[in-house]
């Protein structure tokens, strides 16, 4: 894992992103009503730290600098669940394919460094769920792969998937002890979030 996920595919055509002016990055996010499950709106912020197997170096946006982004964060306090989306829309596929490369690096390890809200950090087990999502995808993507992390303060999931200039980006994450049988379905969130992210509605 970590290197080429084996689902892109080179059509011998190129596309560019729009100007970042006459970007609306919301309309590429879903809104609470599209994620249900008891959450609410959280307070999404930009990553400040790197990867979990590269955690001494910039975040991903800041390596490679998109041309516009934006993301929001979804909890259910009850269960002790977040829902984060982000959709990075890059100057062309060259700059998203690297992008894409460096964020699997920064997930290239069995044990990585997390960092929590409190300025805390601890590790975290890694491992790798699948190279290619897009079976079980409703929209077609060009590439895509998918990490579990877990630790005895968290389980989680991290989905990355590659449609042209964009990337979108998906966590789920839970306490390690919480009850998530009452959540939405993780795979129909990632398909209302893909398609949302991907064709702006």
């Amino acid at each position: 894992t970590g290197t080429s996920t084996g689902t892109s595919t080179d059509t011998g055509t190129t596309s560019a992103a729009p100007e970042p002016s006459s970007i609306d990055i919301n309309k590429y996010l879903l809104n609470v009503g599209d994620v249900g499950g008891g959450f609410v709106t959280g307070t999404y912020t930009p990553a400040t730290t790197g990867q979990p197997c590269t955690p001494d170096e910039p975040p991903l946006n800041e390596k490679i600098p998109s041309r516009a982004a934006g993301g929001r964060t979804f909890d259910n306090a009850k269960v002790g669940a977040e829902f984060g989306e982000q959709v990075l829309i890059y100057r062309d596929e060259a700059t998203a394919k690297q992008a894409l490369a460096a964020g699997e690096h920064g997930m290239d390890c069995k044990t990585g460094k997390v960092f929590y809200d409190d300025g805390t950090t601890g590790s975290v087990t890694i491992t790798s769920v699948s190279a290619d999502l897009s079976s079980e995808l409703d929209t077609p993507v060009d590439d895509s792969a998918a990490w579990s992390l877990e630790n005895s303060d968290l389980k989680g999931s991290l989905i990355v998937v590659r449609s042209g200039v964009k990337l979108v980006v998906l966590t789920f994450s839970a306490n390690a002890d919480a009850d998530t049988t009452s959540l939405p379905d993780s795979l129909k969130l990632t398909n209302a979030a893909v398609s949302r992210a991907i064709n702006g509605q």
